[in-house]
């Protein structure tokens, strides 16, 4: 993708990001981002780097450059997956979705992009965002990128640059793309078993992937 990495990174950062006004003040956060095996990706989030082509680069020593640290993808080892995205920012699985999609030869030129992410992520995602605000205080102000947006963005794009498949909210033709982590699946559960709160829980499964629904507001 022919994109300046730095440039782009400079620019979206330059005046957006509460804390973030400088490149030394960028490395710090990436870096303790880091230091916690958060991937490339996820680090962008936090940076408060908007949804754009910057997520689609393949090329992790542009972006380790532009943000002063060493980097990783998130799944790069195979085994363990980034700890807030849950590797659902990996481009392989982009790439299995569209795939997947092209496999069926639906007769489309647009399409509507959902995402249903494991319920842990957001615990986790809240979990690294205090622990950045914990160690960079300067930061209470900043609201990460959502990870949903970013995987929206991601298969959208790729199928428009592969395929030719506008994205479209209206579209006649759905895409729900489900993520599931059995692993983590019960960890936001002691959000329902404490005391006092007011929140039934249900899980259910749908085409392979198991999900969990409340039926009212925690109290």
């Amino acid at each position: 993708m022919d994109i300046d990495i730095k440039e782009t990174i400079a620019s979206a950062i330059s005046g957006k990001a509460p804390g973030l006004s400088s490149l030394e003040d960028v490395t710090m956060a990436a870096a303790t981002l880091t230091m916690a095996q958060t991937c490339v990706l996820c680090i962008l989030r936090f940076l408060q780097i908007p949804a754009g082509p910057v997520y689609l680069t393949r090329s992790l020593d542009a972006i380790s450059e532009a943000l002063g640290v060493e980097l990783q993808h998130p799944n790069s080892n195979g085994l363990s997956p980034c700890p807030v995205c849950l590797g659902t920012l990996d481009m392989a699985l982009v790439d299995k979705v569209v795939g997947s999609f092209k496999e069926q030869e639906y007769d489309a030129s647009s399409a509507a992009v959902t995402v249903e992410l494991p319920k842990s992520v957001y615990v986790r995602h809240h979990s690294m965002q205090v622990h950045l605000k914990s160690a960079h205080p300067s930061l209470n102000a900043a609201t990460p990128t959502d990870l949903k947006d970013v995987i929206k963005y991601m298969v959208c794009q790729t199928l428009v640059s592969e395929h030719s498949i506008a994205s479209d909210a209206d579209s006649d033709m759905r895409i729900e793309i489900g993520f599931a982590h059995e692993e983590s699946a019960s960890e936001h559960q002691f959000l329902f078993d404490r005391e006092n709160s007011s929140v039934k829980t249900k899980t259910f499964r749908k085409r392979g992937v198991h999900y969990t629904t409340g039926d009212s507001k925690a109290a």
